[in-house]
This record gives structure tokens, sequence and C-alpha cells, in this order.
């Protein structure tokens, strides 16, 4: 069901003609949305291994839930895809150490200073680092971490 809406968002987006549609290539999309659904399922399978209940800020509070949305799904992979994936490794003369830097401190930032959590962290920032490389466009990271934090979203509701 996660999965059916996330790509329900997705066509939504470029059947709309909206601005993304001329910013990012249909092929980059699709690898974004690839890796935003091998996240989930890698985020998942860790969970369940390790018997974790993902960190999350929603509760029962319809409130909470209305306030977190908007800026899980849309302030905050804009803003951490520009600190994370733009401007942390131009800091560093060698452009592979920049991106593995900035995907620890994008995992300490995330984590709860457990090994499982920040490891997780860790391969979801290399991913979106790849789609950003991969692509030479930002979009595509913001992309695959705005649908990825949609399905997190969506599957705390319904768990």
């Amino acid at each position: 069901m996660i999965g059916a809406i996330y790509v329900g968002v997705v066509v939504l987006l470029f059947r709309s003609n909206l601005i993304i549609k001329k910013l990012i290539p249909w092929r980059f999309v699709c690898l974004g949305i690839f890796v935003g659904v091998l996240l989930l399922l890698f985020q998942l399978l860790v969970s369940r291994i390790t018997n974790l209940h993902g960190e999350t800020a929603l509760n029962d509070s319809q409130t909470t839930f209305n306030l977190f949305l908007p800026t899980a799904v849309i302030i905050a992979p804009i803003i951490e895809e520009h600190i994370f994936r733009l401007y942390l490794p131009a800091v560093f003369n060698n452009k592979i150490l920049g991106f593995v830097a900035s995907s620890v401190l994008f995992a300490l930032f995330h984590s709860s200073h457990d090994l499982t959590s920040s490891s997780v962290y860790m391969v979801m920032a290399l991913a979106f680092s790849y789609l950003y490389i991969k692509s030479n466009n930002i979009w595509t990271s913001i992309i695959a971490h705005s649908l990825l934090n949609i399905m997190i979203v969506i599957w705390n509701v319904l768990v």
C-alpha cells in the first residue's frame, strides 16, 4: 500500500506539469524512487532484526501529525539535501571524502547514539549522495529523501 501511494505521488507530480518535470530527467526520478523504496525496505528490515521501533516525532495527536508532515516531507529534505549534498562536501578538496564526511554528519545528526541507527542513516545518506552525484541535480536526492519520508510517515501512521 505504501509503495502504491509512493508511486502515485510521483506520477501525480509529473503528470501535473510541475517545474520538477523540466528540472530532472525521468530516468533520475525513477532511480530516486527505486533507491527510496530500497531504503525504506532496508530501514524496516533493520528495525525488525534489531527489534527497534523507529524514532518518530509522531504520536496519537492529529495536531502533531499535521505539523510534522510538511516538515518531514517538504522542508527537511530541501534543507538537509542542500546542506549535506551541496555545501558540506564542497568544503573538502576530495569529492569522495566530502560526501563520506557529510554522510557521517547526516547519520550523527539523525541517530540516537546507537550503532544500528547510525548505520541505517549512513546508508541513506550515501544513497542520497549517490543520487546527487549520478544525476548532478540536487532535486533527484530531494525527491528521494522526501518520498522516503512520506513512506515512513505513512508507515508510522498505519502501524
